[in-house]
């Protein structure tokens, strides 16, 4: 297994968002002295500067990154993803290589792998990569940049969609919707997709800081139990004491709405098979999901009924 390479200081970006925050948090409790750094500190655009923040910094575990461009942005929105994504993250990279930053740990996503897989084939670590929006491209720029042109201890991670108490965006929606009862037209939407607990990536983030044989390698992530959609608001609905107002509707009538509304991405997320093999995951990084989905999905609720 080797010696575990110690990290006493880490820098975090996006630390105040969904992920960054988490993973602030269970670093404190490892022992590890975190260095947050957010919109406050840092801009993702070709201006950014990190130096200053990085005096003693062991490692860096970059989170922050740009999802959403708004339709009302006048920008190229591929051209926005890129500046953010890949670009900042390339000077990033260099300003920590030149503070003698030892591990820099990415999070990517499993996006640049592709948006569906083919029953009985799930992504895993030989899956050629084929980014399927301007926002998995401008991460997997990013982590060929990294692989090829850095000298410094480079760990990528590739989780799918993330929940856990404060989650943000379409997975907050559903629980709003499961918690007013509205209906919901997934009924017949039952192929598998895998997904992460915010907690069980932390437990994956420590480890890609100090596991020395990671260094060098894309990992992808997942709790390792596929559910369907329709299954996953029934468990939501239980854990919320709810009855799931889910209505039929063939597959295609809801590919076809998402493209009169521009919501096809959302449609693609709910509707396309999604399986990850996390073996490798386990193998390198000597990680297995510490909370099953369940048990995720039920402190979701438990955060979300606080709110």
């Amino acid at each position: 297994m080797g010696v575990a390479l110690v990290v006493k200081r880490v820098a975090v970006t996006g630390a105040n968002g969904f992920v960054g925050s988490a993973c602030c948090a269970h670093l404190r409790a490892q022992g590890v002295e975190v260095v947050p750094l957010t919109r406050e500190h840092i801009s993702l655009d070709t201006d950014i500067d990190i130096r200053p923040h990085l005096t003693g910094v062991d490692a860096i575990v970059h989170c922050a990154a740009r999802v959403h461009v708004l339709q009302e942005d006048a920008e190229n929105p591929a051209e926005a993803f890129v500046r953010a994504n890949t670009e900042a993250t390339r000077l990033m990279a260099q300003q920590a290589e030149e503070k003698g930053v030892k591990r820099f740990v990415f999070l990517s996503s499993i996006g640049v792998l592709g948006n569906r897989t083919a029953a009985g084939a799930p992504f895993d670590e030989n899956t050629v990569p084929r980014p399927h929006s301007d926002y998995a491209r401008s991460k997997w720029l990013a982590e060929h940049y990294l692989q090829e042109h850095t000298k410094m201890q480079v760990v990528i991670l590739r989780p799918p969609l993330v929940y856990g108490p404060e989650v943000k965006a379409n997975f907050l929606k559903l629980l709003k919707a499961v918690d007013a009862r509205l209906p919901l037209p997934l009924r017949s939407i039952h192929t598998p997709r895998d997904f992460l607990y915010v907690q069980n990536l932390c437990e994956a983030i420590h480890q890609a800081l100090t596991v020395r044989k990671a260094a060098g390698k894309a990992i992808n992530l997942c709790d390792g139990e596929a559910i369907g959609v329709a299954e996953l608001v029934r468990a939501l609905a239980t854990y919320m004491h709810k009855t799931p107002v889910l209505l039929p509707c063939p597959e295609m009538m809801l590919r076809v709405a998402g493209k009169v509304t521009g919501k096809k991405n959302m449609i693609d997320g709910l509707c396309n098979r999604l399986e990850i093999d996390n073996q490798h995951a386990t193998r390198i990084l000597q990680w297995t999901p510490g909370t099953s989905l369940h048990d995720g999905l039920k402190e979701t609720v438990a955060w979300y009924k606080t709110q």
